[in-house]
């Protein structure tokens, strides 16, 4: 049997720096509470979700 091989990518622009800034702030011991993260993932979902509600459909129609 052939041998599955994964297959890589390069990351975007600016993600390993940004990686390696994260890294620092959490080894220098800043974190930020759950909940805030939480509360911004979910107005993020209501901000990217505001334009299909406002057109009637939430992208709930199968495609063609």
């Amino acid at each position: 049997m052939d041998e599955i091989v994964p297959r890589t990518r390069p990351a975007p622009a600016g993600w390993l720096e940004v990686l390696e800034e994260s890294r620092a702030e959490l080894a220098a011991g800043l974190t930020v509470p759950g909940d805030d993260v939480m509360r911004a993932l979910y107005e993020s979902i209501a901000r990217l979700e505001a334009p299909l509600t406002d057109r009637g459909t939430r992208g709930d129609k199968p495609r063609r």
